[in-house]
């Protein structure tokens, strides 16, 4: 499964599996995008940041980055967006 989101859009759920998982966002050339996850609590457990190709990119989070299962939240930001979407990590 995937987690995905594209900034300025808000109207998505996502449910995240075991195993490494993607984050989407589309970006003009060489322009930065901040992937941020935060826990249920609102702590913050994994950012990254990042500039990619034009297009349709992606993020992958390696589960043992993140140190958590649950309900999490993760942000993905660009200079002109921002969409916060929700992912399920099983253990």
């Amino acid at each position: 499964a995937e987690a995905s989101a594209k900034a300025g859009d808000t109207s998505a759920e996502a449910s995240a599996k075991a195993g490494d998982q993607p984050a989407y966002a589309e970006a003009s050339a060489g322009k930065p995008i901040t992937l941020t996850i935060y826990d249920e609590t609102g702590r913050q457990l994994y950012t990254r940041k990042a500039a990619f190709a034009s297009g349709y990119n992606h993020f992958v989070v390696e589960k043992s980055q993140l140190h958590a299962a649950g309900m999490m939240y993760y942000k993905v930001e660009t200079e002109t967006d921002r969409a916060t979407k929700k992912m399920l990590m099983e253990k």
